[in-house]
């Protein structure tokens, strides 16, 4: 029976040590203390936050020295190992720091264990797993984590070089403290601290890497950002200590000490990686047919380029616009058709949508002309005209937002509509467009929400630094009359892949949990790839993220997105969803448009999963 053995004396001050788990509950170790005493204990708790109620002793028996009471031993690493529990510590001697070990069998009793000396640091051993028949310990170091070997827990040999260093440029370029390591069924999981000294307090910050089970030196991934992350600016100067975690059944609790502040646990809920870190993500998976829309010679318009295709769903058949790009290098948007929404055969002879108005580079060339080709870039240079269309249908009406370029001006986005009968049957009779942006600032990717929100219309008009949604009463956009937009072109997810955000993709997508919204960005680790994420927006305020990818969903790794005009790019511009599949349309290398898909309830639960892990901090009673 459990003994309370609560300090009775105010003088006697609590040091928490450490953490373990016994029978899917959390334990705390901490030493008793004042100038005459010292006792180590644990205690228990059903909720991981409140051990103060009943507590037991630790005895330490064959020790040679004197027991780890001593305000000498520090760096407490408890972990599972077959048969009970096994300890690490490190003792401050005369001589410089010792490492120990001891195990258990009831976390009351250790005994100490006679090594030879060569454990490289306290560290975690990985429950219930041995690599060629050795135990494999996971350790951190100012260099790094390290990886240490042992048959018998008693003799030792350490990987002669860091398996998972700090990263300069990313926000694990400090120091890594293992907290918790676990074997799951894609590898081994270790959580590390990362925390620093920052100004006048500390900056808390946690990561995580994945070893493959077949070599334990071996990253199969890494956190490209903080899982977690907190500021104290309160003139602190040192940093807390790190107790270690513990994997419980839906969450990993990792907890510290701040001394003054108390004891602090962090709650993370268990996560798998899915995939591998480059190519799609959430079961999605690029068509064979790729490229379905490639350059057609015969048709200067199209001759050079066609990418970055809209899509709209209606009556059984999937309809793109694309921007396309003739030798005059002049930007239209061509027209084609589908049954299956993978094979297209239908394609316009002519554009579905060319250059009219002067703010479309009209007065430097028109359609149907062959004038020389010039060099092309996207959005500057060469002749302008109609890019990057989005279609939105809203009864009857399908909505086109589209970026137009004169060829020398800001690029502006312009807004035109046509009748739905009129766009099915390819009588292209556009509604005269009109700039909805204003001028002097450059603007793209801008998207029109399927239905009212709250009664109003929605645009959606940037992705960073937030989302910004302007409403409005009717579409009629009168001259002059512009959409206001906070665009930034950054993002707040300074060490997220999306650190560079560029902008929406296709129009929302409503769902059962929200609005499925797609963007492109890049990583300014990794510059000049475009990459495609994936959010869910909330129903009835979209500028609220309910969950977000962590990473990419698509990235340039094919030949065909990266042998163009842009390398290493893709960008979507058009979703649907068509049987229960989610087709995203895209755009390689601002070249050819390609597309991928993947069961869409499958999609949206691997995204929920998934996405931005959320934890919660609490304050801990012992």
């Amino acid at each position: 029976m459990a003994r309370d053995i609560s300090p009775k004396k105010s003088t006697l001050k609590k040091r928490p040590l450490a953490v373990a788990v016994s029978d899917g509950q959390p334990f705390i170790f901490y030493q008793l203390l004042d100038e005459k005493e010292s006792r180590l204990c644990f205690a228990g708790s059903p909720d991981g936050t409140d051990f103060g109620n009943v507590c037991e002793k630790v005895l330490f028996t064959n020790f040679k020295k004197t027991p780890p009471e001593t305000k000498n031993c520090r760096d407490f690493k408890i972990s599972k190992k077959r048969g009970g529990w096994f300890l690490t510590y490190v003792e401050k001697t005369s001589e410089g720091f010792v490492t120990h070990a001891a195990e258990s069998t009831d976390l009351k009793k250790w005994k100490e264990i006679e090594t030879d000396g060569k454990i490289p640091d306290s560290g975690f051993l990985v429950p219930n797993f041995k690599w060629q028949n050795k135990n494999v310990l996971y350790y951190g170091k100012q260099q790094g984590v390290g990886v240490a070997y042992s048959k018998d827990l008693k003799t030792w040999e350490t990987s002669k070089t860091v398996a998972l260093p700090p990263r300069s440029g990313f926000f694990d370029n400090n120091s890594l403290l293992v907290l918790a390591v676990e074997k799951e069924t894609d590898g081994i999981y270790v959580i590390y601290d990362t925390s620093s000294i920052k100004g006048e307090g500390y900056q808390l910050q946690i990561g995580a890497a994945v070893f493959s089970l077949d070599d334990p030196e071996q990253v199969i991934w890494r956190s490209e950002w903080p899982l977690f992350e907190q500021n104290f600016a309160d003139g602190a100067k040192k940093k807390p200590a790190a107790l270690g975690g513990v994997f419980l059944k839906d969450q990993i609790a990792l907890y510290w000490w701040f001394g003054d502040k108390g004891l602090i646990t962090v709650a993370l809920p268990r996560f798998s990686i899915f995939g591998k870190t480059t190519g799609t993500k959430g079961g999605l998976v690029r068509k064979k047919e790729n490229p379905i829309i490639t350059p057609n010679d015969k048709n200067h318009w199209e001759s050079e380029a066609t990418f970055n295709p809209a899509a709209l769903y209606e009556d059984g058949k999937v309809h793109l616009l694309y921007r396309a790009v003739g030798r005059d290098s002049v930007s239209s948007i061509g027209h084609t058709a589908s049954n299956n929404g993978v094979n297209f055969l239908e394609r316009g002879l002519e554009p579905a949508y060319w250059p009219r108005e002067k703010f479309e580079g009209v007065h430097a060339s028109r359609p149907n002309t062959n004038r020389p080709f010039l060099a092309y870039t996207s959005g500057g240079g060469g002749n302008g005209g109609c890019e990057d269309p989005r279609l939105t249908l809203i009864g009857n009406t399908v909505y086109m937002i589209y970026t137009a370029f004169d060829g020398w001006s800001s690029l502006r986005l312009a807004l035109s509509s046509i009748k739905l009968a009129d766009f099915k049957n390819q009588r292209w009779h556009w509604k005269k467009p009109i700039l909805i942006s204003p001028p002097g600032q450059i603007h793209k990717n801008w998207v029109l929400f399927p239905e009212k929100i709250n009664g109003k219309f929605a645009l959606l008009n940037s992705v960073s630094p937030e989302i910004s949604v302007s409403y409005f009463d009717n579409l009629n956009f009168k001259d002059g009359k512009f959409v206001d937009s906070r665009f930034g072109g950054v993002s707040g997810r300074t060490h997220a892949w999306d650190n560079s955000i560029r902008g929406a993709g296709p129009p929302p997508i409503k769902t059962p949990y929200g609005w499925l919204l797609l963007y492109h960005a890049m990583d300014r680790r990794d510059p000049n790839r475009y990459k495609i994420g994936a959010m869910i927006l909330d129903e009835k305020d979209p500028t609220k993220i309910l969950y977000r990818s962590r990473r990419p969903i698509l990235e340039p790794d094919m030949p065909y997105e990266n042998e163009g005009f842009k390398i290493g790019v893709v960008k979507s511009c058009g979703a649907i969803e068509k049987d229960n599949q989610l087709l995203i349309y895209y755009g390689g290398a601002d070249k050819v448009s390609c597309v991928a898909s993947a069961p869409f309830d499958k999609f949206l639960n691997d995204l929920r999963k998934d996405a931005e892990i959320k934890m919660i901090m609490r304050t801990v009673k012992i």
